[in-house]
């Protein structure tokens, strides 16, 4: 399969995934035993993508052990935090606010891969910037609320996760990787403090069908991307992925009446998606 292919799974899935959890979460009363459930079903979701063939993988040496635990460290802080944003957070401004992870990503692989730095880049980071600032501006004022201050560290700990990603794509089957990176998550999610039974329990009776569905969204998505990223260019796959944000956006608008400052948030989607796509 092409990398063109699994990229527009992966924004079937990551849309859905938006729109569904906003929905979830709203009604959370512990956005954290929420998450932890979720992890829960995503790794056994992704036991499942074991049935498909397995890749050739390099071999695995004490340097990609250490940056796996990286990886899996800031994949847990985005674990901890990520249904603090979907409940506090509208799906349409949440979508935008997300991107600045491509950014952080940009940043930090300048850094530690000396990739070079182009006035078109340079531009594209002004185009992401400038989208979140139209997103946050509110009353002649750039409002950072609770909700949006988890949803600003759910974008920085991905953006680094996905550092983190590129590297390791190659000496992992993606299904392994897939799997693993939510039971390890769901673990550092469930602890300091250790969550109530009851909590949990409440939130698993609330959630219901929609925690199952969002983590077969969430784990198939990811699996889908490491795919994509693994047979194709990295910076060709997240022009196709940074879709989902304008996506996301319209359903949000349309199907979950998110009516407040509509024209905003598409601008603010444009922009995000121009700059996105600079710096592919």
């Amino acid at each position: 399969m092409s990398w063109l292919f699994y990229s527009v799974i992966t924004v079937f899935f990551y849309t859905a995934w938006s729109l569904v959890a906003r929905i979830a979460t709203v009604k959370s009363n512990n956005p954290r035993a929420f998450s932890l459930i979720y992890n829960i079903f995503a790794a056994l979701s992704g036991i499942l993508l074991f049935a498909f063939p397995r890749e050739d993988t390099l071999p695995i040496t004490l340097p990609v052990i250490f940056i796996t635990l990286g990886a899996l460290f800031f994949w847990g802080i985005y674990g901890r935090v990520e249904f603090y944003s979907t409940k506090y957070v509208e799906a349409s401004t949440l979508s935008v606010v997300s991107k600045v992870g491509p950014m952080i990503t940009f940043i930090l692989s300048t850094i530690l891969f000396s990739e070079p730095v182009t006035l078109l880049k340079i531009l594209a980071l002004l185009f992401i910037i400038g989208g979140n600032i139209i997103a946050l501006y509110e009353n002649k004022k750039i409002t950072i609320k609770s909700g949006l201050g988890y949803a600003l560290i759910t974008a920085a700990a991905a953006g680094t996760g996905w550092v983190f990603d590129k590297y390791l794509v190659s000496y992992y089957p993606q299904a392994l990787y897939v799997t693993f990176s939510y039971a390890i998550t769901a673990a550092i999610v469930s602890f300091f403090p250790a969550l109530k039974l009851s909590d949990i329990q409440n939130e698993l009776k609330k959630g219901s069908w929609k925690i199952a569905l969002i983590s077969v969204c969430g784990a198939v998505g990811y699996f889908f991307q490491l795919k994509a990223m693994a047979v194709g260019e990295a910076s060709r796959v997240i022009l196709i992925i940074s879709s989902t944000s304008v996506f996301t956006i319209l359903l949000g608008i349309i199907l979950l009446k998110e009516n407040t400052y509509v024209w905003r948030k598409i601008i603010a989607g444009i922009l995000v998606f121009i700059g996105i796509v600079l710096l592919g």
